[in-house]
């Protein structure tokens, strides 16, 4: 089985070329292929927000949500306040964005 940081919703997979930092990479690249979850980290990229600051701004469904939530687990985390936050990794993952394509960042 890989050895990585974050807990993935498929099996893991032993891949004997993969790095500790090709895992990462994967689980960042990985949570960032939806458009519902970009917009969710442009919406937490300035201001922390609650689930229902979200649920409102983005007019979703709460079980959509809750699945693109849970798909950004390594990218976000709560404060304190029960607030939705961008984590370190979100933050690197928004800054390699910004430097790859500025124009694509949110399609």
């Amino acid at each position: 089985m890989s050895t990585t940081l974050f807990k993935s919703n498929k099996p893991a997979i032993y891949d004997p070329t993969m790095s500790l930092e090709d895992d990462v990479y994967n689980d960042i690249f990985t949570a960032l292929k939806h458009p519902i979850r970009r917009k969710i980290l442009k919406s937490l990229e300035n201001n922390p927000h609650t689930y229902t600051e979200l649920l409102n701004e983005l007019e979703l469904e709460t079980g959509l949500l809750n699945y693109h939530l849970e798909n950004l687990k390594t990218l976000i985390r709560k404060d304190e306040g029960g607030k939705y936050a961008i984590s370190i990794f979100g933050r690197a993952a928004l800054s390699a964005r910004y430097q790859q394509a500025p124009e694509r960042i949110y399609g």
